[in-house]
């Protein structure tokens, strides 16, 4: 955390800070669909990046500022002998980053904001199904048995389900080389 905050204070441009959470977004998108810690090739970032960092120099140099600054990683790989062009180079957020970092206190303020509105939507909703559901039940005392065994059957189901999973995700995790790909 005192990585991203030292390296937005160093930041003198809203243009810049919006450029570097542009990449940062996209790499941690490119984290979660990905298996072995989402390594993406500079040039895909580029592609991807380009109507929002349209000069490859600024990229390029958000990319190294970044490293430097460790709220990413970087790769190099070595050139494959046959291809033409520079050998590749891979980028990465690490684990452990949180992207609400890069907002803006403006920004933090919008978004807690709508969460805040979508809270008292859910709540008043939450409320009136509540209450409907208990009108219903008191004068159907049969449904409440049927619906806390069935809610105590599907609860084991989910627990063991998310024991696999968390199983699963961990034999998953280990990072791959980007550069074995090759």
């Amino acid at each position: 955390m005192e990585k991203v905050t030292a390296y937005l204070s160093s930041v003198k441009s809203d243009k810049t800070r919006d450029g570097a959470k542009e990449i940062v977004e996209f790499l941690l998108k490119k984290r979660d669909e990905q298996r072995g810690g989402g390594w993406t090739r500079s040039g895909e970032i580029y592609k991807a990046l380009h109507d929002h960092i349209p000069n490859p120099n600024t990229l390029t140099r958000l990319l190294k500022d970044l490293v430097e600054a460790k709220i990413i990683d970087r790769r190099n790989c070595q050139r494959v002998k046959g291809r033409a062009g520079k050998a590749p180079v891979f980028y990465q957020v690490p684990q452990e980053y949180n992207p609400w970092l890069f907002y803006s206190r403006d920004e933090l303020i919008r978004k807690s904001w709508e969460y805040h509105i979508q809270f008292v939507e859910c709540h008043d909703l939450m409320t009136a199904v509540g209450m409907a559901s208990d009108v219903i039940l008191k004068k159907h005392p049969d449904i409440r048995e049927k619906l806390d065994k069935e809610t105590k059957a599907n609860m084991k189901k989910i627990k063991k389900a998310k024991e696999i999973l968390v199983g699963k995700f961990n034999e998953l995790t280990p990072t791959q080389n980007p550069c074995d790909s090759l």
